[in-house]
């Protein structure tokens, strides 16, 4: 593994790397974790790290890329179409043991469609940066992006007391609006961190002036901190409840950017001291790897989870996230030159 990795924006590759982590485990708890201890401590803490830095965190730094990225829109449309046929390929490979199930009988009461079609982050990736790519390319694309802003704050104000329902039309609209339990990151409410991370990179000359000196960064994390603890239950019940969190309002995106905001100077500020340390180094490398590394999660937890569905205990599920992390690790070593055009 190198030592350090050139012409690469660290703080994002540091973030992702966090942020897979942080995936492998709450997908572990999910699938892995007997319900009898969703309401424990840890699973809580690991549900709430699952929350605001790992969907949003991944959707926000692949906005701000599309605005500072020279590629055309032909290009960017292109990754964008790669990602969302990748999403439907990942989606058949997480499912190979749960379909084999539902085709000898044992889960014929499953709709394998469901599984086929599953919105995942990957579609929402690609639909954004497609759209965002227009929107790049637009002859005014600062008002063009403030007002679908605009536009899209509006909807997450009343997004979460809408019912939608499209009949033979769900299968395509669930990749748009939260409208079945097999659509997890529809565009709406999610592609407003992609939108959030495009808006940032247009008028990041306004964020070099963002600089505080120490004693200032201690006291916003401090502040930070606070916020957290006295704003802990509002995260526990949202990140709990996945219904709510896939298809969250505008209170919960507002506190996503409070919450990452500090998130940020914080892990900015440890990897200022330890961005040399080899744990740190690590985990820029797998967030170079982002793409790569959450489709072989997904794979080998998909098709574990199909045959050791919630019959874990914790102890059982914390040595799954440590062995699959390492396996997850050694696989992406041996695979990312060959591939490429995963990399975000």
């Amino acid at each position: 593994m190198p030592n350090t990795i050139h012409k690469r924006n660290e703080m994002a590759d540091l973030l992702k790397g966090f942020a897979i982590l942080f995936m492998i485990a709450i997908h572990i708890f999910e699938l892995f974790l007997n319900s009898e201890y969703h309401h424990k401590p840890l699973t809580q803490a690991v549900f709430v790290l699952g929350g605001p830095t790992t969907a949003a965190i991944f959707m926000l730094v692949l906005g701000y890329f599309v605005e500072y990225t020279k590629k055309s829109k032909i290009e960017l449309t292109k990754r964008g179409l790669k990602l969302i046929i990748t999403g439907v390929l990942l989606n058949i490979l997480i499912n190979i043991n749960l379909f084999i199930h539902i085709f000898d009988g044992r889960l014929a009461f499953i709709n394998p469609l469901e599984f086929v079609f599953g919105v995942d982050i990957l579609f929402l990736a690609g639909i954004s940066t497609i759209i965002l790519a227009f929107v790049k390319y637009s002859p005014h694309p600062k008002i063009i992006a403030l007002s679908i802003f605009i536009f899209m704050l509006i909807i997450l104000n009343f997004n979460s007391n809408i019912k939608y329902s499209f009949g033979s039309f769900d299968y395509l609209s669930a990749y748009f609006i939260k409208i079945s339990n097999w659509s997890y990151f529809p565009v709406i409410p999610w592609f407003v961190y992609p939108l959030f991370g495009f808006i940032l990179a247009q008028n990041k000359k306004i964020l070099k002036y963002f600089n505080p000196t120490l004693f200032w960064r201690v006291i916003l994390i401090l502040i930070y901190v606070l916020f957290c603890l006295f704003t802990i239950d509002y995260i526990i019940d949202v990140t709990n409840d996945l219904p709510v969190y896939y298809n969250h309002d505008i209170k919960f995106f507002g506190y996503t950017l409070l919450w990452l905001s500090g998130y940020w100077l914080i892990v900015k500020q440890l990897n200022f001291y330890l961005g040399n340390n080899k744990i740190f180094i690590y985990l820029r490398w797998l967030g170079k790897n982002v793409t790569l590394a959450y489709i072989i999660q997904w794979v080998i937890i998909g098709n574990i989870g199909t045959s050791v569905f919630r019959t874990f205990n914790i102890y059982y599920s914390l040595i799954s996230f440590v062995i699959i992390t390492v396996i997850v690790s050694i696989i992406v070593f041996y695979l990312e030159d060959k591939t490429k055009w995963l990399k975000l």
